[in-house]
């Protein structure tokens, strides 16, 4: 049909998913904000990184801007058109955890 839909339970920030998956984890959630400087060092030190050992880079600039703007979707669209149910983030992040 060539439709295109939005696929998310639910709007959550990356901190708040963090602090779930910790949770689960029996971990400490992360308590510190990553600061501009701080995320170009680790950019940069993860290309000197790929550059040396040819491996493949693990932090882009672009996984940096996804990761710290907070971009809302809907779901309205499949939810009515199409009526799918979707399990809740927190529920999804309990059965992940339990498979790790």
């Amino acid at each position: 049909s060539g439709e295109r839909y939005i696929l998310n339970a639910e709007n959550r920030s990356f901190q708040e998913l963090l602090t779930m998956i910790a949770t689960e984890l029996g971990k400490k959630p992360p308590i510190h904000r990553l600061t501009p400087w701080i995320a170009t060092a680790a950019v940069i030190a993860d290309l000197v990184k790929a550059l040396f050992t040819g491996t493949p880079r693990q932090i882009t600039l672009q996984a940096l801007h996804t990761a710290s703007n907070a971009t809302r979707y809907s779901n309205e669209k499949i939810v009515k058109q199409l009526g799918v149910n979707f399990i809740p983030v927190e529920e999804s992040v309990k059965r992940m955890m339990k498979v790790i």
